[in-house]
């Protein structure tokens, strides 16, 4: 990593042991010299960057931080809040890394966690009849891919695409339809639809604006610019080839990281599930047919959307024309 003066940083070992193991600092001569970097530790929270903290020093000790700086985040004392989110990202990829370690079917005999001891149920008077009678709705299980194939009526798709996506993420004044870690709403909505009346030669890709609700084309591409984005198995290249909405949840990580140091990063993906459950709970109430998919390939969706390096796609969502 580069030690720009813009650069964010947070300390992994902010004790003096640690900071000691880190240097090999037991000699005396070293000892000011772990002390100012202790000091300079303790003020690395991921929030300031680095230029600032180096001139709260006198110049002997900005001298001693800087000789440093590289050699501490080679070692991992310190990181940089815009990049070490990214590192993880980056293992929780499509393809994976390494292969799955259990079958399908393995997992799917896997009982769900219960903790060891529990008591007697509680006695609670439920409300959920009343929830169903005033409306409310309860998400079904996703839906078939094969649902998705739908009637090829790309206008209705392009409306449902629309209707569902300003219900799951809209700004209205002081209203938001998800919550948000320090009111920063990371999120970045993009979809595609089929240009034609028919089929699915080409696709339009549109950028949400949460606050006027409204979709701005970004640009268009050929059927064949898409299918590397998505894995090569033949029902889901059907699906592209033959017309399917396409929603990106996409996160701004700098906006929650500069707040948050690493910890945003986890904040930015719990507010993108908020907004593919309204996706879901939207779809559903319309009945129209929906399918959360993981399987994307990140850089190539990356491409799609010209995302810079700080915004990551972390979801994507089909949605069909018809039930």
């Amino acid at each position: 990593m580069a030690t720009e003066g813009d650069s964010r940083l947070y300390p992994v070992f902010a004790s003096a042991q640690g900071c000691q193991r880190v240097l090999g600092a037991s000699d005396d001569a070293r000892t000011q010299e772990v002390r100012t970097l202790i000091s300079f530790l303790e003020m690395c929270d991921g929030r300031r960057p680095l230029s600032a903290i180096v001139n709260a020093f006198d110049e002997e000790q900005r001298t001693v931080i800087l000789n440093e700086v590289r050699a501490l985040v080679q070692s991992q004392a310190i990181q940089d809040v815009r990049t070490e989110y990214r590192r993880f990202h980056e293992v929780s990829r499509n393809p994976p890394l390494a292969p799955p370690a259990f079958s399908e079917a393995e997992v799917e005999n896997w009982p769900l966690f219960r903790p060891s001891v529990v008591g007697e149920p509680l006695a609670c008077q439920s409300h959920v009849s009343e929830a169903f009678e005033n409306g409310f709705s309860f998400s079904r299980r996703s839906s078939p891919l094969t649902d998705l194939l739908g009637t090829n009526d790309n206008a209705r798709l392009l409306g449902n695409l629309i209707e569902c996506v300003r219900r799951a993420y809209q700004f209205s004044g002081d209203k938001r339809t998800v919550a948000s870690a320090g009111a920063l709403y990371p999120i970045v909505v993009y979809v595609a639809f089929p240009s034609a009346a028919h089929g699915a030669a080409s696709y339009t890709f549109a950028w949400y604006d949460p606050f006027s609700s409204d979709f701005f084309r970004i640009a268009d591409h050929p059927v064949q610019n898409l299918t590397p984005a998505f894995p090569p198995d033949p029902l889901v290249q059907r699906l592209i080839n033959c017309g399917v909405g396409l929603v990106f949840i996409c996160c701004d990580t700098h906006r929650t990281c500069a707040k948050y140091a690493n910890r945003g990063y986890r904040f930015a993906l719990l507010e993108a599930g908020s907004v593919w459950q309204n996706l879901d709970l939207a779809a559903n109430n319309l009945s129209i047919p929906i399918r959360a998919f993981g399987g994307f390939i990140d850089e190539k969706c990356s491409e799609l959307l010209s995302l810079p390096d700080h915004v990551q796609p972390v979801l994507t969502v089909l949605l069909g024309a018809t039930e």
